[in-house]
């Protein structure tokens, strides 16, 4: 995030016409949060944990799987969630 909010800043300071520069800006902002929920879900999945009895969250479980999964699914499957 620091990359992004650099180029912002910059980009509040400069006078650039270019009226796509917000769509830009959200565009990578959006890709940078993909990868953040990608890699926390990596992360989450990959704990070594030898306790099997623990409290855990199943809807967190489930929207980090459909996050690993995003590419797959997309433009095949509908899902709903009704949790």
């Amino acid at each position: 995030m620091g990359g992004y909010h650099g180029i912002q800043d910059y980009l509040s300071t400069t006078k650039i016409e270019n009226t796509n520069v917000p769509l830009f800006l959200d565009s990578i902002k959006t890709g940078i949060d993909k990868v953040t929920n990608i890699v926390k879900g990596l992360n989450q999945f990959s704990r070594d944990n030898k306790v099997l009895n623990e409290a855990c969250d199943i809807h967190s479980i489930i929207d980090n799987c459909l996050t690993m999964l995003h590419n797959q699914q997309k433009n095949k499957i509908k899902i709903d969630k009704k949790y």
